[in-house]
């Protein structure tokens, strides 16, 4: 399949950047699966990763009205947008993920994909996938992975419903329990097993000492089973072939 994927940054981003390392993470595990990616993104854009890199002007993506078609290069299967888009490229199947929340009653664009269970049903749909990081980022250890490793956990009392928060999977590759709310995404991606979810700030300090005894072999495996790049490209090729098929995203 050769899939469009089109972000309004600059790839790589400086700095953290959530949305930006998961489009690139999409695109590397895309490739990894065999299929061909052209990358719609800001000038300066590098990701080996992608078999075509085409750079747009920052202000067309300004405009979230814009035809994209233009960019879409003969024989491409289909546009992921990771912007909001009012409406996709005459002709062309698409798909966009949407990286925040949205306030309520706001009318979503076409073909919205979002971000965990939760996500999606504050928005009134029931399609998401969550976001995947590659493991190899958490084995050469770069300065946050080390941070992390060493922690006794991550402190998340989440005082707003995250759409899936990045920072907890980056605990798990990094074999680091977490300790947090029960809000947003945390209980899809929290299990007894890895973490400790409660409701109050009272009761997350009680339960300090329980998240510590939780094994770093156990969180690992679990990021490494549900939230690798890989895994998330596979999800949304299974989505990308519902759009061509049957012009639905289920």
């Amino acid at each position: 399949m050769h899939v469009v994927v089109a972000s309004h940054h600059r790839l790589p981003v400086e700095g953290y950047g959530g949305p930006q390392r998961v489009v690139v993470a999409l695109v590397r595990g895309l490739a990894a699966l065999g299929h061909r990616v052209t990358l719609l993104a800001q000038p300066g854009t590098k990701v080996a990763e992608a078999a075509k890199i085409v750079e747009v002007a920052p202000r067309l993506f300004k405009d979230s009205g814009v035809d994209l078609k233009r960019f879409f290069p003969d024989g491409a299967d289909i546009l992921h947008a990771h912007f909001p888009l009012k409406q996709g490229p005459k002709g062309v199947p698409f798909v966009q993920t949407l990286h925040g929340n949205w306030k309520p009653d706001t009318p979503l664009p076409p073909n919205t994909i979002f971000l965990s269970r939760d996500h999606a049903k504050r928005h009134g749909s029931a399609i998401y996938v969550h976001n995947g990081l590659d493991p190899a980022e958490y084995i050469f250890r770069g300065r946050k992975a080390v941070l992390l490793a060493r922690a006794r956990c991550l402190w998340m009392p989440a005082q707003w419903d995250e759409p899936f928060g990045l920072p907890t999977i980056e605990a798990l590759f990094s074999g680091t329990p977490v300790l947090g709310t029960r809000r947003g995404a945390l209980p899809e991606i929290v299990t007894p097993a890895v973490g400790v979810l409660r409701d109050t700030l009272d009761e997350l300090i009680l339960a300090g000492d329980k998240v510590t005894t939780l094994d770093p072999r156990a969180c690992r495996e679990r990021a490494e089973r549900q939230f690798t790049h890989l895994v998330m490209a596979e999800n949304y090729v299974r989505i990308y072939q519902n759009v061509l098929t049957s012009g639905e995203l289920k």
